[in-house]
């Protein structure tokens, strides 16, 4: 079954299409589908009149629909369907293509009639390698002393923290030495270090 936009009394919405509705669509437009066979009828005429304004009706109901038809079927493709625009952008492209080739031609002869010797520009690509390699020589560099750096703090750190335990220990022990005079006094101290 094939899907399609249908207006709804809430909207538009996508129904399956069957034989049944097809003719019941079909013999509604061909019932409101009539012209007038000549220009000399006469349009005063409420019929007509209330006919036409039914036909309006229908046609701006329709292009709505085909409208929002449209842009649903653009958002199941995943994008704008532009014709024209695509045209415009792939003249472009190709001409852009055309000018750049244009440009390597030009330069492939301007550098044939500078003459036969292309040392500099295997002397260029080169020095273009060497200096890649020292950009990266110098960032490896840079890391390394970043690291090393951090190791420099850590260890300092950790020399600070043991030289604090060695003068608590120092401490405590020349407490314990004064106040043990034959008899065993520890000195516990309050805060402990890790």
């Amino acid at each position: 079954m094939k899907k399609h936009v249908v207006e709804t009394f809430f909207g538009f919405d996508e129904e399956s299409v069957d034989s049944e509705t097809l003719s019941e669509t079909s013999y509604n437009t061909d019932r409101t589908d009539r012209t007038p066979a000549t220009p000399e009828e006469d349009l005063d005429d409420t019929a007509t009149r209330e006919e036409a304004d039914l036909r309006f009706c229908q046609l701006t109901r329709e292009y709505q629909a085909l409208q929002r038809a449209y842009a649903l079927l653009q958002e199941q493709v995943g994008g704008t369907l532009d014709a024209e625009r695509e045209a415009r952008t792939r003249e472009q492209l190709q001409a852009d293509l055309l000018r750049c080739q244009a440009k390597i031609e030009d330069l492939e002869k301007l550098l044939a009639e500078k003459g036969q010797d292309s040392t500099w520009v295997e002397e260029k690509q080169l020095l273009i390698r060497t200096n890649q390699d020292l950009l990266e020589k110098i960032y490896r560099l840079e890391m390394e002393e970043n690291q090393l750096k951090s190791e420099m703090q850590d260890a300092k750190d950790q020399n600070e923290l043991l030289e604090f335990r060695v003068l608590e220990l120092e401490v405590r022990d020349s407490i314990c030495c004064k106040l043990s005079n034959g008899a065993d006094i520890l000195f516990e101290p309050k805060l402990k270090f890790v």
